[in-house]
């Protein structure tokens, strides 16, 4: 596979794209811990209920969610996040270090968390001289207190707009008391120290000062060759003063390894380069799983800075820990959240973010991948399923029964982020049909008495599927391409109604209806579907599908909407035995939609390396997931 060694620019397009942020939170945790190319360490608390939707909505200065941060300066000056690198460790898991160079010194500043549900970052700065003369170094330790978007500087959780942090309005936020080893905000504490293993630097030339204004200056005198550390504790409540920087990060390696250890399904391990994606994906995953604050039920994030939940993203995720290995507690605790938390007295699935038709069909498909491997998930959670299955098929009914609306399909609703309202019968629709038939295999293998009711459901609902898209191939028989209706009734005054207010219309319901098999594979008619969206629109270009409409006007490129329906592509020529056509697709994934850190983002700038949304992307990791398996399981050969 090519290799891209560049950033995106304007003057150097289509290159890589630059990770924003890396995680360091372990799963399970009630902390979203962010480390910034500028070596800042940002802790930011999830709440629950309506305290979550207040932040998700982009309301955080009013909402005042608490955060905290750490940062390592030169001298005074924030680190130039241009002249920095991630370093990380290659086998995926989140001890990840910010590397900056000096003409005389590397500054290279090392973090993980622990793993308590309230985690503490551990943090380490050792800076090396590497000139021919002796040299005096100063770093300094500031921590602050106030909202999460002030302390990156970013005016929105999900990534659309740059962050550009600023010591200066960074000194604005309040200030931290001081005792010798310690700064406190009353809430959260940093507890710091010169490193026990420090024998470069004489005890008498290390000194610590503390001015309000800025923080603690560590001044480092060096030898050339010589290297000196200050370990630093960052956390809230019981954060421990006298800790060992080398023991906890052993600690934690071995946490990681305990849980990337349920892996059984793992593609090309013997390749370095996929072994280190796959298992950086998984643990992405993973870090997805939060506890809100107080709170006894657990989220499944999608990405970003965001605490809301998109279940119907969330599934990919579920469906990939599934298939790679034993992942049952993570499943367990989601699941308890949908069956024990948001269902209601009906069955419908309700969501602590925003509303789509598809989510209690998202849930019943969950649960189906997850507890095809653990009967005890199954025998748990399967009351709740058929009561959910049970909703969505009054919901079908009350369509049967207005004249005014397609019969077997869910009534008009929104199908997603945006607010077109229509029966959408190539998203919401299709959706359900998959978790129709994941829920009858599941049945079906635990010969559960409701499966003769299900398979026909499915199949009923795939045969009216079916036939909407044979009557609209049939209308156009004649045209060499094939163009889908957002609604089936095809009313031209809905569908330009519609499509303003569904900008990503384009692809998104008939490449689900390709990849789901409703047209068939390799059909004529498929075929034609996928011509007009290449020929017409012009809309295929290295491996990338869909062009957002939404340009970023810093930028000269196009910004591409990733991985979903490159997924969807993937599995249709793979089903349509056109593996030089699938093959691409996923290698693009690698050379445009993963950063260097092996992090997928929502979209890509084939000219701006800085537009990365949604980074990290818990759905497009998971699909990715999905494609490597699917690639290297069949021996499909090198990417």
């Amino acid at each position: 596979m090519e290799k891209i060694s560049h950033f995106s620019s304007e003057e150097n397009p289509w290159g890589k794209s630059r990770t924003p942020k890396l995680y360091i939170s372990p799963p399970l945790s009630e902390n979203i811990i962010t480390l910034w190319p500028n070596s800042m360490v940002v802790i930011g608390e999830i709440m629950g209920g309506a305290e979550s939707q207040v932040y998700s909505t982009g309301k955080l200065a009013e909402s005042k969610l608490p955060s905290s941060a750490i940062a390592f300066l030169h001298q005074e000056q924030l680190l130039d996040r241009e002249k920095c690198e991630y370093k990380i460790r290659p086998d995926g898991i989140p001890v990840h270090s910010v590397v900056y160079r000096t003409k005389n010194a590397v500054f290279e500043t090392e973090n993980f968390a622990d793993t308590a549900r309230v985690s503490t970052v551990f943090a380490r700065l050792t800076i090396t001289n590497i000139s021919d003369e002796k040299i005096t170094e100063t770093a300094t330790l500031v921590s602050r207190t106030g909202p999460e978007f002030d302390l990156v500087g970013i005016c929105e959780p999900d990534g659309y707009t740059r962050a550009e942090p600023s010591y200066h309005r960074i000194k604005l936020l309040p200030r931290w008391q001081h005792s010798d080893g310690l700064m406190t905000d009353g809430t959260y504490s940093v507890y710091y120290k010169a490193g026990e293993k420090v024998k470069t630097v004489d005890s008498d030339s290390f000194t610590a000062n503390y001015t309000d204004k800025d923080g603690i200056y560590f001044n480092f005198d060096l030898d050339p060759g010589e290297s000196a550390h200050v370990d630093v504790a960052f956390g809230r409540g019981d954060v421990k003063k006298d800790f060992s920087y080398d023991k906890e990060k052993e600690k934690a390696i071995s946490f990681w390894e305990t849980e990337l250890s349920h892996i059984e399904v793992f593609p090309n391990k013997d390749d370095p380069f996929t072994y280190n994606v796959f298992r950086a994906l998984v643990v992405q995953g993973l870090q997805m799983f939060n506890y809100p604050k107080n709170c006894d039920y657990v989220i499944m994030r999608q990405g970003g800075l965001q605490r809301r939940m998109w279940p119907t993203e969330n599934r990919s995720m579920i469906e990939a820990l599934a298939h790679i290995g034993t992942f049952e507690k993570f499943h367990d605790a989601i699941l308890s959240t949908y069956f024990n938390v948001l269902q209601a007295q009906n069955g419908e699935i309700n969501n602590f973010g925003v509303h789509w038709a598809s989510i209690t069909g998202a849930v019943l498909y969950s649960f189906s991948a997850a507890s095809q491997k653990h009967k005890t998930l199954f025998d748990k959670y399967k009351d709740g399923a058929y009561k959910a299955f049970v909703w969505m098929q009054a919901q079908r009914k009350k369509a049967d029964e207005d004249p005014g609306q397609t019969s077997g399909l869910f009534p008009a609703d929104q199908d997603s982020d945006y607010p077109a309202v229509a029966q959408s019968w190539s998203q919401t629709d299709v959706w359900n049909l998959q978790a129709y038939e994941k829920y009858a295999q599941v049945l079906e293998f635990y010969a559960d008495e409701h499966f003769a009711e299900v398979s026909a459901a499915a199949n009923d609902y795939r045969n009216i599927l079916c036939g909407l898209f044979a009557r609209f191939a049939d209308e156009q028989k004649d045209s060499d391409y094939l163009v889908l209706p957002k609604d089936p009734k095809n009313d031209p005054e809905l569908e330009a109604y519609l499509k303003p207010l569904h900008p990503n219309d384009g692809q998104f319901g008939p490449y689900i209806l390709l990849f789901s098999g409703i047209a068939g594979y390799g059909t004529k008619d498929a075929e034609k579907v996928i011509r007009y969206y290449d020929e017409v629109l012009g809309d295929h270009k290295n491996g990338l599908v869909l062009p957002h409409n939404e340009v970023n006007i810093t930028s000269k490129g196009i910004q591409w909407y990733l991985n979903w329906l490159e997924y969807k592509l993937y599995f249709y020529y793979r089903r349509s035995g056109r593996n030089d056509l699938a093959r691409p697709l996923l290698q693009a994934q690698f050379k445009y939609g993963m950063t260097n850190e092996f992090y997928m983002a929502e979209r890509y700038d084939d000219h701006d390396a800085y537009f990365t949304p949604w980074c990290p992307n818990c759905s497009a990791a998971a699909r990715t997931i999905l494609m490597i398996c699917d690639w290297y399981g069949n021996n499909l050969g090198d990417l």
